[in-house]
Formats: C-alpha cells, structure tokens, sequence
C-alpha cells in the first residue's frame, strides 16, 4: 500500500469513529432532566432523565450515524483494495461493484 492509499483508509476509519462518537455522545452523554414536582404539601417529586434531543432525535442520530458508519467503512475497503491493487486513482463503489 502506498501512503496516499494508506492515508485514504486510515481517514474513512477516522471519519467511522467520529461517527460512533457523536451518536453516543448524543445517545448517552447529552442528558436533560425533568422535575415535576407533586401537589403542594407532599414530599413526593418525580424527576426523569432521558436524551436532550428526545427519543425521535437519537432515532434520527443513530440511524444516521449507521450510514455514515456503512459508507466509511465501505469506502476504506474500497480505497484498501484499489491500493493493494497498485491502482492509486480513485474508484467509485458503483465501479468496484461491476468489476
């Protein structure tokens, strides 16, 4: 492998990392909190935590951090083999797939 081609996998793993982070941090990290308190004279409070942007938002997050994931590590495969190959120029997946 050459150190360009090196340099191209090594980033799409980066950029698949990157990705794995922002969807924990927003998943698991990034929490809100809420007190409803009870009727006036009871000691009792309820108090909730859950993701800052909601359920639908960590839905939205993590599915589309699994593309960005899907497309980095494809993209590293792709750049690995057209290395491997001796083949420098860069190969689009729609290309890689006719071969």
């Amino acid at each position: 492998m050459t150190n360009s081609g090196v340099s191209r996998v090594a980033g799409w793993i980066a950029v698949a990392v990157a990705a794995v982070l922002v969807v924990v941090f927003f998943a698991f990290v990034l929490q809100g909190s809420s007190c409803n308190d009870a009727a006036s004279g009871t000691d009792s409070t309820c108090s909730a935590t859950g993701p800052a942007v909601g359920t639908a938002g960590v839905w939205v997050i993590s599915v589309l951090g699994a593309a960005v994931i899907a497309i980095a590590i494809w993209r590293a495969i792709v750049a690995a083999r057209t290395t491997a190959a001796g083949n420098t120029e860069s190969v689009s997946p729609a290309a890689e797939v006719r071969r």
